[in-house]
This record gives structure tokens, sequence and C-alpha cells, in this order.
């Protein structure tokens, strides 16, 4: 029992802290201002010739290179992957009967490639030219 008077004891002098020094009111926080949102917006879309910049917009800019290239904006060599060689093999499969009912089926011929995907050799790395022996 004197537990429990304590920790109601301690519950609200913490409450009785926490009302009296409180949260400050919300002209201290937001300071009050004469601008309005139409003077905010009609200082940004109106130039100060008085030309609107919608009208800016809506120009043609051009531009010395309208592709601009990292490597070249950085004078660096751009690399250069190569593909390494993935040889097509030829399948010829015989003509046959079906073991379900004795149908024939045709001689047929297939291509696949040799690996699943293209690999790409590192710009490090040798490419072997599988043509010349």
């Amino acid at each position: 029992m004197a537990l429990s008077n304590n920790f109601l004891i301690t519950v609200i002098t913490i409450a009785a802290c926490t009302n009296l020094s409180g949260c400050s009111s919300k002209n201290d926080v937001i300071p009050q201002s004469t601008t309005t949102i139409s003077n905010i917006y009609n200082s940004r879309v109106h130039s100060p010739e008085g030309q609107s910049i919608r009208l800016a917009v809506n120009e043609q800019l051009e531009y010395s290179d309208s592709n601009p290239d990292g490597y070249t904006l950085h004078n660096m060599k751009r690399p250069v992957y190569n593909i390494l060689p993935n040889p097509t093999l030829y399948m010829f499969v015989n003509h046959k009967l079906s073991e379900i009912d004795r149908s024939p089926i045709p001689a047929f011929m297939t291509e696949f490639k040799m690996f699943e995907k293209d690999e790409y050799a590192l710009p490090s790395e040798v490419n072997i030219n599988w043509s010349e022996k």
C-alpha cells in the first residue's frame, strides 16, 4: 500500500511540473507576418520588367551540346566492355516414333547458345579471339 501511495504522489508531482512548465504559446513559436501567399506568388511569377515568367518558359532553349557526355566532360577515357564469345551450337534430332501412340516425329534441327547469357569482359581483361588458332 505504501508503494502505491509513493507511486501516486510521484505521478501527480510529475504531472504538476509538466503542466506548470507547459508549452509556449502559438504566437511565440510562429511569428506573425504581413506577407500573404498572393504577394509571394506574384513576386515569383512576374519578372521585374513586368513580363510573365510563363512566357519565358515557352521559349526554346539553345544548347551548344544537346547530349552532354560525362566522360568527355571530365576528360576520362571511356571503358570498353567487350562481349565474350558465346558460340551457337546446333543439334540435330533424328526422326523417331513417339512412345505413347507410336506416331512418327520428323527429324529437326535446333540451335542454342553455349552459355545461358552473354558475359562481358572487364576493361583490363584481354578479349580472346576464338577465330584465330
